[in-house]
């Protein structure tokens, strides 16, 4: 018999996400369900077109993100509930070891399922990694299509589409 774990592992990937002040207007969410947390349900997500990181000085790809988005639109993309969950306290540990490993090396795991309009009008998205002065934190990443620097970073994803929670009917 399987126990249903305590409340504060649920995640409620209906609600409605937080909308950081830097942002104006909320473009989309993708319903996630009631996830009861299990590391063994997320992955991450790279296409094969997305290059290599760099682990030397910067070089600006000719990938960008905008070349991402359409693809992994059609992936089991997590949404930005997940990430704010990771960045209560105490929930950092709750982390899958791989996305600490890029996380630790300076990297960004971006959650395609919610997604902005920045103050000047532009999409974007929110990404987890490790800020030197605040620890972990939630990043903007702007897809305005100008910006090569997160081209190579991974997308949250359901680990297969039956790891997804049904979302709760309105």
């Amino acid at each position: 018999m399987q126990e249903t774990p305590p409340e504060s592992l649920r995640i409620d990937l209906d609600a409605p996400p937080y909308v950081p002040k830097y942002y104006t207007k909320l473009v989309e969410h993708r319903p996630g369900g009631q996830f009861d947390f299990d590391p063994s349900k997320l992955a991450l997500y790279v296409s094969e077109r997305q290059p290599e990181r760099p682990t030397g000085p910067y070089a600006p790809s000719p990938f960008l993100p905008r070349d991402l988005a359409e693809e992994i639109q059609r992936q089991p993309v997590l949404n930005a509930n997940l990430l704010d969950w990771f960045l209560l306290p105490g929930n950092d540990c709750f982390i899958p070891e791989a996305w600490m490993k890029i996380i630790d090396q300076g990297g960004y795991i971006c959650f395609w399922g919610t997604t902005y309009l920045d103050e000047y009008g532009k999409p974007s998205l929110r990404a987890l990694h490790f800020n030197t002065c605040y620890g972990l934190d939630s990043y903007d990443v702007p897809l305005d299509y100008e910006n090569e620097f997160y081209a190579w970073y991974p997308a949250a994803v359901w680990a297969d589409a039956s790891s997804s929670p049904k979302p709760a009917k309105p």
